[in-house]
């Protein structure tokens, strides 16, 4: 901005010469605002951390070929990711992460990924990444998780079936999964509510 007149100049001039301290000021100011714009990301839980440093290892698994190596980068893995299962299966790439630790059915991690994820099974239906890592857990679980994971189901068997993915979902577990009193259970269940 060039000052036109010869007020504007005078003015110009006398914002130039302020004394330091408001200098001062105004950069601790603006120090004090950047550091309240960074807060939020610096006070985040290690959530997103925890998902990128999973995505970087489940990648490096994958690139790996030997066996031995796969195992030990499995567990740690599983000890990177323990705290976030629950919210990661969510996410694409990290359901792919947590598929792939269903896949492996390591004796100590699977029963730990399962029981972590029972309560979500409902919410896991509705979403398109979950569902994969739930069909993982019906495929490679035995037969008191399958049970379980069916219950979590009932009672929700109606609204299950209006939804495109969740109706996939229960048309793989009526025909393949359900135990004999689970079917019943089903019918009931939705000739009840239509």
């Amino acid at each position: 901005y060039k000052p036109h007149t010869e007020y504007e100049r005078n003015l110009f001039k006398k914002i130039k010469a302020k004394p330091n301290s408001t200098n001062d000021v105004w950069k601790e100011f603006k120090i004090e605002k950047q550091e309240l714009r960074n807060w939020p990301n610096l006070h985040k839980f290690k959530f997103n951390e925890t998902v990128l440093m999973s995505k970087q290892r489940w990648e490096r698994m994958c690139l790996d070929g030997p066996k031995e190596n796969k195992d030990i980068l499995l567990n740690k893995l599983f000890k990177f990711s323990k705290l976030h299962l629950a919210t990661m299966i969510f996410i694409h790439d990290a359901a792919r992460a947590v598929q792939c630790l269903l896949k492996q059915r390591l004796p100590v991690i699977y029963p730990q990924i399962i029981s972590e994820n029972m309560k979500y099974v409902p919410i896991i239906l509705l979403f398109m990444y979950a569902y994969a890592c739930l069909k993982n857990m019906l495929k490679h679980g035995d037969a008191d998780q399958r049970k379980t994971i069916i219950n979590s189901v009932m009672g929700k068997c109606y609204a299950a079936t209006i939804h495109s993915n969740t109706a996939k979902m229960m048309a793989l577990i009526y025909p393949f999964y359900v135990t004999l009193e689970q079917p019943n259970n089903m019918m009931q269940e939705l000739y009840g509510a239509s």
